[in-house]
């Protein structure tokens, strides 16, 4: 089917703004621009409400917008952005807006405000479809050589028909529809999206229904991605998708969407800009890529727009409001996956790439950055739990990566979030460095069989507890502070106003695109040893939220990408989701394995494990030359200090600060290293 060519009218956006300075008070004010208007357009619809005021400066995900020619979306402002406005006062009569152009701006928003009737205003429900699993046509037979499916997605009357995948019962998808949810007096005129999965017979062009599931739109928030594991209605297979509900505000912008459906095909890149469109413009971010996207254009530009921040040194990271901020940006766009605050080190799951990989990588985009390097598979592999992996990847590393400074570490997660080699794809969180053992090295006595980030639904009856005992710490720790509340709320010096204000100045702007998902099931750091299962919902917590043992658990496997945990003392029951389903499937074996008695959680001896790993078995290792010994150790036993290049032994390190100190030589200590190199280095004493 032909796609049909774009409206003659251009679509418009809302987007908010937040002005301060030259007398506006920073109130945040809705403004309804062309699709495609520029940096100098939203200076002229500012200054409509502002006439006496000139734009001194425009902030944006931490980016000032400088050319006035260059559109808002180059820069990431779409739908419902709010972006910030340094305003002054003119000092010119000819700086002053004209009063005949405010008011043939304000007489075009009165007119469209009167929009006719016929124009429904509503939501746009986007939905992806990203594969389906264990498919079973009607005659019961699952032999992939007779199975062809594709999806038929249908709601209110629009229908949208998916391609066809040959010759499977798994098939990859992948594809982007998007429904029009007309609203009546609050709530959807329809209540249900089906779902179907039929197969093509290519010689008798008749098709044979492998499933039905239907989703109720009261499941469906606005403003948040559910990630959803449907089961089909005929008991076998079932369905991953992805959806996305986001208000209209424009009725150019609905007139729109309802032309691209009538397409009746999948969303393209290509498609879309032939409406002059694109999906940011009704959902406000990019969730998702679709498929004809250029793969050299990162899938997300808000932290495509930070990263070049970060590289060109355009905020200023040692202000550690700034770090709040892009920390909050980078949960925000799931950059990172807990709400743990930002330090220098940081921890990864669900890699692909090897110890070698991932220390060259590094060492490319931050040089001499990385301090120190706990890199680590899970005891039992994919080929001993027979279990496929994903397109040839094994996505089953997990590694603790400490940088010399926190910056480092944000401009290293941003470098890897928006690198499109799938072996550098991951989970990742921030997280107190990893310390060392008695040996002096980092996990040399680790007994974990495997550790990584899952999705797990906690009962909530232990999320409660778990509040509980926060609320009653942090009164605990108010009333140790009591005696400093006087001193602290003492009004600030003149020097300390100065220097308050120093730092207001370096701060970024407070607009940038914040996602508000709250997802369904949040991760968890997660690791099993000891025969026990540990989920931690705070990597800087000691204490994890709840550990359960392997011994006493009932293992139920619920689909592909979930399985139950039932803990039999109380019945609680621990739904454990992923949408990396080979690893997903491997923390079930280990597990079983567990109960079973087939596999042992000792502790590996530290001489057995560096043995192991200098002889690189299955490539995945990675030795590195001692700068002091000049040997050749695994990268685990190494540690760089600040201001230095190279990597040295930390036992050595460990060694040759303590004879210091024996024999008080303390500026041998203060001239090589700083108080993090000292409290790494000794922190086994």
């Amino acid at each position: 089917m032909s796609v049909k060519s774009g409206s003659s009218s251009t679509p418009s956006v809302l987007i908010f703004v937040k002005c301060t300075g030259g007398g506006a008070v920073g109130k945040k004010q809705s403004l309804d621009l062309p699709v495609g208007s520029t940096v100098a357009d939203l200076k002229q619809a500012v200054r409509c409400l502002h006439p006496t005021n000139i734009v001194s400066r425009i902030l944006f995900a931490g980016k000032m917008l400088k050319e006035d020619g260059k559109c808002l979306s180059d820069y990431g402002v779409y739908k419902e952005c709010t972006v910030q406005l340094m305003l002054k006062k003119a000092q010119n009569d000819a700086d002053i807006l004209d009063a005949f152009a405010i008011k043939q701006i304000r007489e075009r928003r009165l007119k469209r405000a009167h929009t006719e009737d016929n124009i429904q205003f509503g939501d746009a429900l986007i939905v992806r479809l990203i594969e389906a699993r264990n498919l079973q046509s009607d005659d019961n037979h699952n032999d992939s050589s007779n199975s062809n499916p594709y999806a038929v997605l249908q709601y209110d009357g629009q229908v949208q028909r998916g391609s066809v995948r040959k010759t499977t019962i798994n098939p990859v998808f992948n594809e982007t529809f998007g429904f029009f949810v007309e609203m009546l007096t609050g709530a959807p005129k329809s209540d249900a999206l089906q779902i179907g999965i039929y197969s093509h017979n290519l010689q008798t062009q008749q098709d044979t229904s492998m499933g039905v599931v239907q989703l109720k739109l009261d499941d469906l928030p606005r403003n948040k991605q559910m990630d959803h594991f449907c089961k089909l209605d005929t008991g076998s297979g079932e369905v991953l998708l992805s959806v996305r509900r986001s208000p209209i505000v424009s009725p150019e912008l609905a007139i729109t969407l309802k032309k691209i459906i009538a397409n009746q095909i999948p969303w393209t890149t290509q498609m879309l800009e032939s409406y002059k469109i694109s999906l940011y413009h009704f959902l406000g971010s990019s969730p998702w890529k679709l498929p004809d996207d250029d793969a050299s254009v990162g899938a997300n530009s808000v932290l495509s727009y930070l990263l070049d921040s970060v590289t060109k040194n355009t905020i200023n990271l040692q202000n550690h409001r700034n770090v709040d901020k892009v920390a909050t940006m980078l949960r925000s766009q799931r950059a990172v996956v807990t709400g743990d605050p930002a330090c220098p080190t940081l921890y990864f799951s669900d890699l692909a790439a090897t110890e070698k990989d991932l220390f060259d990588y590094l060492s490319q985009i931050v040089p001499n950055g990385v301090k120190s390097i706990y890199y680590n598979i899970p005891r039992v592999n994919m080929t001993d739990a027979q279990v496929a992996p994903a397109n040839g990847l094994l996505r089953q590393a997990y590694v603790a990566i400490q940088f010399k400074n926190t910056s480092t570490a944000i401009k290293a997660l941003l470098c890897m979030a928006t690198n499109n080699d799938p072996k550098f794809a991951h989970l990742a969180s921030f997280a107190p460095p990893k310390e060392c053992d008695t040996t002096g090295v980092i996990g040399a006595g680790s007994r974990s069989l495997i550790e990584g980030f899952l999705q797990v639904n906690v009962p909530k009856e232990i999320l409660r507890e778990r509040r509980k005992n926060k609320k009653k710490s942090s009164f605990d720790d108010e009333a140790k502070d009591g005696d400093h509340e006087a001193s602290a709320s003492a009004p600030l010096s003149a020097a300390d106003a100065v220097d308050e204000d120093k730092e207001a100045e370096a701060e970024i702007g407070e607009a940038f695109y914040v996602n508000d998902d709250q997802e369904e099931f949040p991760y968890y750091w997660c690791n099993i040893s000891d025969a026990t299962f540990a989920i931690y919902d705070e990597l800087h917590s000691n204490s994890p939220l709840t550990t359960l043992s392997v011994d006493e658990l009932s293992i139920r496997q619920s689909g592909p990408w979930t399985f139950d945990l039932i803990e039999s003392s109380s019945n609680a029951v621990f739904n454990i989701r992923s949408l990396n389903q080979p690893l997903l499937a491997l923390w079930r074996h280990v597990m079983l394995y567990l109960q079973d008695g087939k596999l042992s959680d000792g502790a590996q001896t530290f001489k057995d494990k560096v043995e192991h790993r200098k002889q690189n078995v299955g490539g995945v290792w990675y030795c590195h030359q001692c700068y002091l010994s000049k040997k050749t150790l695994p990268i685990f036993l190494l540690y760089s200090p600040d201001g230095h290049k190279w990597f040295a032994d930390r036992k050595m390190l460990n060694q040759y600060v303590r004879s210091c100190l024996q024999r008080n030589q303390l500026d041998q200590i203060s001239t090589r290293f700083t108080v993090s190199d000292l409290r790494d280095i000794l922190s086994n004493e």
